[in-house]
């Protein structure tokens, strides 16, 4: 079996400040022509031009432009499930409804933190590295959120496992719709209520033990 690295990671990692703010800018300038020229034409030279660094910089991290890519992705996708896992923590042992309620905030709070970035990367999930990063994020979301549903003081959902896979599509869903054009319209607040609406009429209505 190959040890070789995988040409979709870094090449290294940042470690002194200086280099944290050359990766960070090369995120923030990846994001910036994704948005603006689209995924063909988000080439190193472009984003390099735009983080106001040399080609050669950027390539001291990343050996072509998919690793660049999927980097842009992976950070995009930790700080999503972070926030996920920080609301389940926090709404732990609770009612469901303040579970839900709490949870649908932190969640819609961190995917439109910066609505650019999270409607931009769409399209690189669906290419580089996408699914692997994709699996790994929802594996580590549908955990949290089973050991939080598991531990609402008012109900006993019987199966959970169904429940949190029909629980996470739907929480995802309507911000990809949102973010892609649909429901722009709606206020922010009926958005989110409508949101937390959808997800407690679901699980209510769910077999308990």
């Amino acid at each position: 079996m190959s040890t070789a690295a995988s040409p979709l990671r870094p090449r290294k990692q940042p470690v002194q400040d200086r280099s944290r703010l050359t990766v960070d800018a090369i995120h923030v300038a990846t994001i910036q022509v994704l948005a603006r020229e689209g995924i063909a034409r988000c080439t190193t030279t472009r984003v390099a031009e735009r983080a106001g660094v040399s080609v050669g910089t950027l390539y001291q991290y990343y050996a072509q432009r998919e690793a660049m890519l999927a980097a842009a992705l992976e950070r995009h996708m930790k700080r999503i499930s972070g926030a996920v896992e920080e609301a389940c923590a926090t709404w732990h042992g609770k009612t469901l409804e303040e579970m839900v309620t709490g949870l649908v905030h932190a969640f819609l709070a961190a995917k439109f933190e910066n609505a650019e970035e999270s409607r931009s990367l769409y399209a690189v999930a669906e290419t580089y590295g996408g699914n692997q990063q994709m699996e790994q994020a929802r594996l580590r979301i549908r955990g949290c959120l089973a050991a939080m549903l598991a531990s609402a003081r008012d109900v006993r959902i019987a199966d959970i496992d169904t429940a949190v896979s029909f629980f996470h599509i739907a929480l995802m869903a309507p911000a990809r719709a949102r973010l892609v054009g649909e429901l722009k319209e709606m206020p922010e607040t009926m958005f989110e209520e409508n949101v937390v609406r959808l997800l407690l009429g679901y699980l209510r209505a769910l077999p308990q033990d």
